[in-house]
């Protein structure tokens, strides 16, 4: 229990832009996650310090971000999460002002996601055993996750991912659903790909990551 607390204090450590001494370096991570059964898209940006392990940035003073010339829709506080949406599968412009002298464009194109769906005769999944889920869709790839994820009743949520090349299928089993009970659940299908940036900060790295995501009702046998 200690590791684990020392570990998110580490983790969400956070700073404000204008407390940076300058020319930080900064690192960039971009998301737009392509919702299947509504068409939205879900844009998220954050940013670090150095890398992932460094302090997490709140853009203040001359620092700001925009998706495709627009301000956030929102603004997460808990990991200076900046959040924008649309109601419509688009292109994204992503444009990072450090400061006043610098900025930094990356963009995440609708071109970019692998389609995902899951297949229409998944009905059921077993509790007690094994359920092969074969996504429509091509292969794992490169650089790529699937994640599925099964809510039920606002009571538990349960993931598993898999990340090797080739793969066509993801296995659940009893162990990955024993929170669950028999009855109606939402199902939630995931596939990521992750880029390099277009632009980043004094060769900090990045990354971009583009998303598409499928849910479906189902029943827990």
């Amino acid at each position: 229990m200690t590791m684990l607390i020392a570990f998110f204090a580490v983790s969400c450590d956070k700073v404000d832009s204008t407390d940076l001494i300058e020319n930080t370096p900064v690192f960039q991570r971009y998301k737009v996650e392509y919702h299947q059964y509504d068409n939205q898209s879900i844009a998220t940006a954050n940013f670090w310090v150095r890398n992932t392990a460094g302090s997490r940035i709140k853009l203040t003073g001359d620092s700001f971000v925009r998706f495709n010339n627009e301000k956030p829709n929102e603004y997460s506080s808990l990991f200076h999460d900046y959040i924008w949406k649309s109601n419509k599968k688009t292109d994204i412009k992503f444009t990072y002002q450090k400061d006043k002298d610098k900025s930094f464009n990356n963009y995440i194109h609708v071109d970019d996601m692998v389609s995902i769906s899951i297949p229409t005769n998944l009905v059921n999944i077993k509790l007690n055993g094994e359920t092969g889920i074969n996504w429509e869709g091509s292969p794992l790839g490169k650089n790529e996750t699937i994640t599925v994820t099964i809510n039920q009743a606002n009571k538990s949520t349960v993931m598993s991912s898999i990340y090797e090349e080739g793969l066509n299928e993801i296995k659940i089993d009893a162990l990955f659903l024993k929170e669950l009970s028999p009855g109606e659940a939402t199902l939630y299908l995931e596939r990521e790909k992750t880029f390099q940036l277009d632009s980043e900060d004094q060769n900090t790295g990045g990354e971009k990551i583009v998303s598409i995501k499928d849910k479906r009702k189902i029943i827990l046998i």
